[in-house]
């Protein structure tokens, strides 16, 4: 479980730094990156420990299952970060209260567009992950039962991320509509 921590931090860290080299903003690292420093410190105080592998999970399926959904974990996580930050920005600026933590913030637009990448990275990362889980479930069990819990919030949360970024690649839905 702690490897999983570790593991998210640095999905989260290296979507980050994607996101980043793309938009060429390096102004929102202190807030993104606390977040990746908080996972690592509470993995390394609390593991580790050695799991026992089952035999149905030694698979390069899984592997290729496990990767991308950690992955988009992760940059939904980012894009949340960034979605937050967008908010309390607007609402400081509506209300003309700016602190210094805003100072240091790169502006509503640049912190869209990062919003935007990083939902983009989730979106593409959980489809992979989703489509190696299906093939990879399809052979364990034979047939995907999609009514199944785990699956059928996945595919719920899935097209709720489906949204707000088909929202922006159609121009239907604004940047604040996004960040939320």
């Amino acid at each position: 479980a702690y490897d999983s921590l570790s593991f998210l931090a640095l999905a989260m860290t290296l979507i980050y730094l994607l996101v980043e080299t793309l938009t060429r903003v390096h102004a929102a690292g202190l807030e993104v990156m606390s977040w990746p420093f908080v996972l690592t410190t509470a993995a390394a105080a609390f593991g580790p420990t050695a799991p026992r592998l089952d035999p149905k999970f030694d698979t390069p399926l899984f592997v290729l299952h496990t990767l991308p959904a950690v992955g988009g974990v992760a940059a939904i996580a980012i894009s949340g970060i960034f979605g937050l930050l967008y908010l309390r920005m607007a609402r400081a600026i509506r209300r003309k209260q700016f602190g210094p933590a805003f100072q240091r913030l790169p502006d509503l637009e640049i912190l869209a567009r990062m919003n935007f990448w990083a939902g983009i990275f989730g979106l593409v990362l959980a489809t992979g992950a989703i489509g190696f889980g299906a093939t990879w479930y399809g052979r364990l069990f034979e047939r995907v039962d999609v009514r199944e819990p785990k699956i059928f919030l996945t595919l719920v949360i899935w097209t709720i991320l489906l949204i707000p970024v088909a929202g922006k690649l159609t121009r239907r839905l604004s940047a604040r509509a996004a960040a939320y």
